[in-house]
């Protein structure tokens, strides 16, 4: 098997507080996890990165650009969690 090796920016997201939110309302809490997931896949596409596992409340991500990509993402998330987007 031959392996390439590559620079790369990695991204783990979790939904903080998933597991009381589920116990609280389960309805709820699957909303909130297909909502995140939505944005955030088109947020992710849009910085040319790939999603490389799911975890439910949580997504492992990988993007080409160790650094460019990676600073523009954090921004946009974290203006998307200031709109209530996420």
């Amino acid at each position: 098997m031959q392996y390439q090796r590559r620079l790369a920016a990695i991204l783990f997201t979790h939904i903080v507080g998933y597991t009381a939110m589920m116990q609280k309302d389960e309805a709820k809490a699957v909303r909130t996890v297909k909502r995140y997931i939505t944005a955030l896949q088109k947020v992710i596409a849009e910085h040319t990165g790939e999603i490389l596992n799911d975890y439910g409340d949580g997504s492992l991500y990988i993007f080409p650009s160790a650094l460019d990509e990676n600073t523009k993402l954090r921004e946009k998330i974290k203006k998307m969690e200031a709109n209530g987007e996420l």
